[in-house]
Formats: structure tokens, sequence, C-alpha cells
């Protein structure tokens, strides 16, 4: 099992992320909802879950009777997805086909499985999670995309329409595949959960977190540390050795030293 304070140190550590991670779990129907886990004041967007939990530490729970936006019910499975087409075609999307579209495409967790999602920062989480959801900068999702392709080297496929950015591209995509999934935004999230011009969306399956950590670790250590180093001139020999085409027998030598230096895992 994942030692999730860890696992928050070393991130925070190494991508310096400028508001935590937040730990989300699914609440089967015939499961209890972890303790302490409360209903903000009134209904609230998913998005603004979320932005409670990362900004202000709250640890919510939320339900069918306490998610603002429909959408984001039918995505996360908590209801039925309700017919807004009607309601955006001609505004958001020429059409009602079209919005239809954008929704059909998207993938979104089985209708029926699940009552509530509790949400908190991962700094303070105190259950087993099923996801981790990064709000953050281009910069740091290259990190974050380089740790968690370490250990396979699959890519991260994105299929977006800036549409339900957090409840559907990022969490329900995640849930639904068991992959980690980048979400853009959706206007709604920008509007009312408060995500910056320049943040994206990052949702990671739990399952992943030890492999990601150390890919994380081990590709800060050897090749792409954050803060980004910037070379304006020809990059630094060896270090060019990398993008060089040909290389001679002395460049691959010399390749093959600096990597087992920075403790590369060198194949023979």
């Amino acid at each position: 099992m994942t030692d999730w304070k860890h696992f928050n140190d070393r991130v925070e550590k190494l991508l310096r992320l400028n508001s935590p991670a937040v730990a989300v779990k699914m609440i089967a129907n015939d499961e209890e909802a972890p303790a302490g886990y409360s209903d903000p004041p009134e209904p609230i967007t998913m998005c603004q879950f979320v932005t409670n939990a990362r900004v202000n530490g709250l640890k919510l729970l939320a339900t069918p009777d306490n998610i603002l936006c429909g959408i984001a019910q039918g995505m996360l499975g908590l209801d039925a997805m309700p017919n807004v087409a009607p309601r955006y075609a001609g505004g958001r999307v020429a059409n009602e086909a079209f919005y239809n579209k954008i929704l059909r495409d998207m993938p979104m967790v089985k209708k029926g499985v699940y009552r509530a999602v509790a949400l908190t920062a991962l700094e303070s989480v105190d259950f087993e999670p099923d996801l981790i959801l990064f709000v953050t900068d281009p910069a740091r999702m290259t990190r974050l995309l380089h740790g968690v392709t370490y250990h396979n080297g699959e890519r991260v496929r994105i299929g977006t329409a800036a549409e339900a950015g957090t409840c559907g591209e990022a969490m329900g995509a995640c849930l639904a595949t068991g992959k980690p999934a980048i979400g853009f935004p959706c206007y709604g999230t920008r509007l009312f959960g408060q995500v910056a011009d320049n943040e994206l969306l990052f949702a990671l399956p739990a399952s992943y977190a030890d492999d990601f950590l150390d890919g994380l670790e081990k590709t800060h250590a050897r090749i792409s540390p954050y803060p980004i180093k910037k070379f304006l001139t020809p990059p630094p020999y060896p270090r060019c050795n990398y993008m060089v085409k040909h290389l001679t027998a002395e460049d691959e030598a010399a390749l093959r030293e600096m990597k087992k230096q920075a403790g590369h895992e060198i194949e023979e």
C-alpha cells in the first residue's frame, strides 16, 4: 500500500507545486463515507469541490444532492446524465447534436456503482484514494508525464473539447479507463473552480502512484529536474549527444560515462 505522506512530500519537493494535489475516493453504494467529511453549506460545482479541497484544505463529501452540476453527476456515475444539449445549442455549439457528440465520446463512470465522492488535500488524506488530481501548469505537467511514462513508455492520450474538464476529461476519464488523464479546464472550471489561465488538470490513478513516484525521482536525478534549466547557447557537451542524429564512438563513450555518473540503468 502506498505511503501517501511520503508520496505527497516527495512530489511536493520534486515539483514545487503551487497548490496541493487532491485525493479523491469514490464511495460505493454499500460503503460508509470516511468520518469527518461533510457537505458544503449549499450545492456547488464539482470543480468548486476540488478547489475547496486543494486551496482551503476542506474535507468534503460530494453527493447528487450537493453537486450543483448535473453533467458532473453523470460523468462520475452518481446519477443519469441530464439532457442539457438544448441549453447549449446555438451557444456553446451550433446545435444539440454536436453537444451530444461531445458527451458521447467522453469516458465516464458507470452509473449505479457509487453514491458519493470524498475529496481532501493529499497532504492530509486519511483514506485510500482512487485517484490523485493535480491542478498545475504545462511545465510541471511535463514532469508529471515523465514520471508516469518512465516505467511503461505508454503515451498519455488526450481527448478534449474543453468541456467537463474537471469532472469528465480528468476525473471521469481516469476512473473509467484506469489510466492517467489530462483535462483541459472547461469554462466553468475556470469561472467557478477558479483554475488559472495557465493551469491544466492531471488525474493519476492511485494504482500508478509507486511507479510514478519512482519515475519522477529517477528522471529528476538523471535528466529532467524541475525547475527546468534553460540554455540559450548550444547545449553543453556531452548532454547534446541525446539529440545528435549520428554519434561517433567517442561520443557514444562520453554519453555512456555521463549516464553512468548520473546513475542511469546502463544497458549492456
